[in-house]
């Protein structure tokens, strides 16, 4: 797991050293082992390294084959023993035992269509000296983070954001479509587009190509999930068969470094089935007595999962670290969390998640397996079961629709009327359905100045009536792609690489060629998880039905410090005061009073944004 750097001198001028040195050293967090550098003609190609794979000096990168191709990579090709027997089958040598030599083989070998032939998550960059062709590439589901930038003369691509801050001359300006997206959805890394403006994400499944000679690159999609979900026949029990064998490949391929690993366990479904899969792969090597996981917990036990934690501990006989987030260390790193994160995010949720990294590297672990990606392939979420009843009511399925109906209303906790509103807008056209949603938002979010909601250019949602379709949207960057930009950050700033098995692409592409009664049952979501881990994962977590991995007391941390919000509010108030309108903090404190706040308000949004406003010296314009 590294950091990558590419800076290319549009002028056709050498790359100097004092500019790729700093947009490299900036994210030194992201490999301190080692770093590296390579010039030639107008491009500097710059590396950090975390030693995770074969930890001798044959890492080092940029890496060369021969006199034409050098690479830059930050990521893990998880198959690359596979990969690099059949290359080697087919004639070519290796001098080091590193996944970085075997995606140079394999793109000499394969060209661009290696992409497809490997298994795991990446972002590089190699560069072909003859041509003076950079070609570029992300995973499948953009694990890996990878932007790009053009600045005056410069083309840059970075592993994160503030990379760019480095540069001459650079000034941070606000993307307010992008920001007005994260205020009103809670949405963000859901377009090629940031939140700043005119830096760019290459998304999961995308590449790109940029000649030395050219300006701009010809970005182009690779992989697309939604050509993976057609149906397959197959009986059930052959299903959760599969399912348990391709979760635990995933895992097991997972478990391949040099370096001590360890998982994260919240006590939820998916983080308890890695945990209990790993274990059955460590035992089966005497090694289950070196099993580490790491949880975040609370005192109050609306919050709190030790419960459920407690019991795989106990049962699979794993060493646990607790931790318990505190507001007063909240307060004491949300500086150094937003500006590692780069971008807004939409709950205090996110500082849990830097805490159990931060607890594993006190620890030793190098690299943490954890449960992101399952619940947008397996409809872990509430907003699964709205889908569903739309898609039961299309089909014209009234009696499933009627039984499920109860059980959807309470879940949600809205009335009939309501539900039986949404689920009809949705049946609506499509331009219908979205005049009435936006209606709908224009009435919620009266905080906004009037002209930045007139102007605004807001995401293109898609009307879900099919629960595949809503999932592979929620997989293709509509909702993942946040979660992996804030797990990400938050392991990277403690130097620790992060895992996702359920993200493996053989395992989701499996997922999403079952019928929607293998994964939504009735009232049962992850139908097919529940059942096949059984006698794997304690009959207490898999009975489990509510959800809410690492979290933090919010609502008790606003109820208990009214004024740090407010204060903290009435300073946004002034920072984002071209978008926001200034009364925001006193509307707050009417809605604590009355206990109106939840988790997720907007009040914690505008905040963030605020901080990050700040913390990057932000234009608005």
């Amino acid at each position: 797991m590294c950091g990558i750097s590419v800076i290319i001198d549009t002028s056709g001028n050498r790359v100097s050293e004092a500019v790729i040195k700093p947009f490299n050293d900036i994210i030194a967090h992201r490999g301190p082992d080692d770093e590296g550098f390579y010039f030639d003609q107008n491009i500097a190609l710059g590396h950090r390294r975390l030693s995770i794979i074969d930890l001798s000096k044959d890492g080092h990168q940029p890496m060369a084959s021969g006199d034409d191709l050098v690479i830059i990579f930050n990521g893990e090709i998880y198959n690359y023993i596979e990969l690099r027997k059949e290359l080697t089958d087919a004639g070519y040598t290796f001098r080091t035992k590193t996944d970085t030599e075997v995606i140079l083989n394999a793109y000499r070998h394969w060209g661009e269509d290696c992409l497809h032939k490997f298994n795991g998550m990446w972002a590089f960059v190699i560069y072909h000296r003859p041509s003076g062709e950079v070609f570029g590439a992300r995973d499948r589901f953009g694990v890996k983070p990878f932007y790009f930038y053009q600045h005056q003369q410069y083309f840059c691509i970075a592993s994160e954001i503030k990379q760019f801050t480095t540069l001459p001359g650079w000034q941070a300006k606000a993307n307010v479509s992008r920001i007005t997206d994260f205020l009103i959805y809670s949405i963000s890394d859901h377009t090629a587009e940031t939140m700043f403006a005119d830096v760019f994400q290459l998304q999961g499944g995308y590449a790109l190509r940029f000649n030395l000679a050219e300006k701009q690159p010809h970005i182009f999609r690779w992989y697309d999930i939604r050509e993976k979900c057609a149906e397959r026949p197959i009986p059930y029990a052959e299903a959760c068969q599969q399912f348990r064998d391709k979760l635990r490949d995933a895992v097991k391929l997972r478990l391949r470094a040099d370096v001590k690993i360890g998982s994260c366990l919240s006590g939820g479904l998916d983080s308890s089935c890695i945990v209990s899969l790993i274990n059955d792969e460590l035992k089966l090597s005497g090694l289950n007595h070196l099993q580490e996981t790491v949880s975040a917990c609370a005192t109050d036990i609306r919050f709190d999962e030790q419960e459920f934690i407690d019991v795989i501990i106990s049962e699979k006989q794993i060493v646990n670290h607790k931790l318990f987030p505190s507001f007063k260390v909240f307060t004491d790193k949300v500086a150094a969390l937003t500006w590692h994160q780069d971008e807004p995010f939409g709950s205090t949720s996110i500082f849990a998640q830097w805490e159990v990294f931060n607890e594993a590297a006190n620890h030793g672990l190098i690299v943490m397996l954890d449960g992101q990606g399952a619940d947008e392939s397996l409809a872990g979420y509430d907003q699964y079961y709205q889908v569903y009843l739309s898609q039961l009511l299309a089909q014209f399925n009234i009696i499933s629709f009627l039984q499920l109906f109860p059980f959807v209303k309470k879940r949600l906790k809205v009335s009939s009327f309501k539900l039986l509103g949404i689920v009809a807008a949705s049946l609506l056209p499509n331009g219908m359905a979205k005049k009435l949603r936006q209606k709908n938002n224009q009435n919620n979010h009266s905080y906004l100045r009037a002209e930045v909601w007139n102007h605004y250019h807001g995401f293109d949602f898609a009307i879900y009536r099919n629960v595949k379709a809503f999932s592979a949207d929620m997989l293709g960057g509509l909702h993942v792609s946040k979660l992996l930009r804030y797990e990400d950050r938050n392991s990277m700033a403690h130097s620790i690489e992060s895992r996702v098995p359920f993200l493996d692409f053989r395992f989701v592409e499996f997922i999403m060629s079952l019928p929607v009664s293998f994964i939504v049952h009735k009232d049962i979501n992850k139908k097919v998880l529940r059942d096949s881990m059984k006698g794997i994962v304690p009959d207490k977590i898999l009975e489990r039905r509510d959800k809410k991995g690492f979290l933090t007391p919010e609502t008790v941390w606003i109820n208990e410090n009214k004024e740090v919000w407010f204060n903290w509010l009435k300073e946004a108030e002034v920072v984002l005061a071209p978008i926001i309108k200034a009364g925001v903090a006193n509307q707050f404190l009417k809605e604590v009073n009355k206990g109106d706040i939840s988790m997720g308000s907007v009040y914690w949004k505008i905040i963030s944004l605020s901080f990050w406003a700040k913390r990057f010296n932000v234009e608005f314009t």
